[in-house]
Formats: C-alpha cells, sequence, structure tokens
C-alpha cells in the first residue's frame, strides 16, 4: 500500500493541480518559481523574425520552453523579455557593454548565455487545462474564468484534451512572468569566458587563409 504521504499528495494534486502537466507533459515545468539554467538559445529566428528560442532546464531535469522577442512590437526598443533576460543573467553595465560589442557583428553572440542561472516564475498563458472532476473522470477547464469548457467527462486526460483541441480551443502553457537573478558573478565570469573564446576564434581566423595558411605582410613569397 502506498504511504500516507503519497495518498495525501496524489489527492492535493486532483483536487487542485492543472493533471495535464502532471500526466502528460511531467518534463516540463509547472506554473510557479523554480531555480534553472539556460540550456540552449536559438538564434536562428533572430534576424528574420526578431526572436530567440531559449529553453531553460531545473536540477530535476525539467524543462521550459521560452520565446524571447529581440524588439518590441513597434521595433523601436528593447523587447521586455529580453530586457528581463539581461537583467536576470548579467546586470552589470560593463558586462552588457561587452556583450553589446558581441552581438553587434554575430547575432549568434545570445548563445554565450547557454550555462547561465537565473530563477523564473510561471504563470498559465490564456487557454484551457484538463482537470479532475473528482469522480475518475476529466473535463477541460478555462483558465481565466475557471468555468468547464467540455460537454462530456472523459475517462482519460488524452480524450478531453483531444476533445478540446478538436473544437478549436486553445490549450494553456506556461509562460514567464518574472525572471531574477541568482549567480551573477558567475553568469559575467562565463560571458567574459566566451567572448576571449570568441575573439581567439576571430584572430585565428583572420590569421590563417581558408588553405589554412598564413596570411599578411610577413608570409614568404613564393619562389
Amino acid at each position: 500500500m502506498a504511504s500516507r504521504a503519497f495518498a495525501a499528495a496524489v489527492a492535493a494534486t486532483k483536487a487542485s493541480k492543472n493533471l495535464d502537466t502532471v500526466l502528460v507533459g511531467a518534463k516540463y515545468l509547472d506554473e510557479g518559481t523554480h531555480n534553472v539554467t539556460v540550456q540552449s538559445v536559438d538564434t536562428s529566428n533572430a534576424e528574420q523574425n526578431n526572436r530567440l528560442k531559449v529553453v531553460f532546464i531545473d536540477n530535476d531535469g525539467k524543462v521550459h520552453n521560452e520565446t524571447v522577442f529581440i524588439m518590441n512590437r513597434d521595433g523601436n526598443d528593447f523587447g521586455y523579455g529580453l530586457r528581463q533576460l539581461w537583467s536576470a543573467l548579467i546586470p552589470d553595465t560593463a558586462a552588457l557593454s561587452a556583450f553589446f560589442d558581441a552581438v553587434e557583428v554575430d547575432d549568434t553572440a545570445f548563445e554565450m548565455f547557454t550555462g547561465m542561472k537565473l530563477r523564473i516564475t510561471l504563470i498559465p498563458d490564456r487557454g484551457f487545462q484538463i482537470k479532475s472532476l473528482g469522480s475518475g473522470t476529466y473535463a477541460a477547464f478555462d483558465v481565466e474564468s475557471g468555468e468547464r469548457v467540455s460537454d462530456l467527462e472523459f475517462a482519460t486526460v488524452a480524450e478531453a484534451k483531444d476533445d478540446a483541441e478538436a473544437r478549436g480551443l486553445k490549450r494553456s502553457f506556461s509562460r514567464i512572468v518574472r525572471m531574477e537573478a541568482t549567480n551573477v558573478d558567475d553568469n559575467i565570469q562565463s560571458l567574459n569566458t566566451a567572448i576571449e573564446s570568441r575573439k581567439r576564434a576571430q584572430d585565428a581566423a583572420r590569421h590563417f587563409g581558408p588553405s589554412g595558411f598564413t596570411t599578411g605582410a610577413n608570409v614568404p613569397k613564393a619562389v
């Protein structure tokens, strides 16, 4: 028989948790506050679509994917999410200036955030979540109103989700509403190391030609 603590956790989850997260998306971070590491930064859409895809991971291996817009909707200032990210990772004017120098010539400089640590707070976005009806069945509920949006009761979470999506309802996903600094000194040291590494690679690329031969005035002339 399961322990009393386990039984209590099951009862609490059935009563108040989003079972779609617990049962189906267990690899993803639930709503709440989490200490995380930047697992990756995808810059492939930076120039064309004004966005970064940042993946955060906690110590248990659960992840959260966040789209961070580089510029705001009007295109006249940095995106709020990006400013939040800078403030949580490298809240230091000298470090930020050094990052600007790097990213000004290469969008992939955003990838230097990989491995840095911070704290994020997640809340559910608009849409539906699947919850228990307390009778062994499940239904979709609107996150904002709390009202049930399923006409029927379903035996599984997956059936309830598929029904809601088939009727054109949007599933609710967690989004970041707050980022906080936790490891500033280590993050800045990581940034400086990455910048120096990039500089060495750039110097080497300028010093050597495409075939691997040294270029420049000091190269011996062919005879």
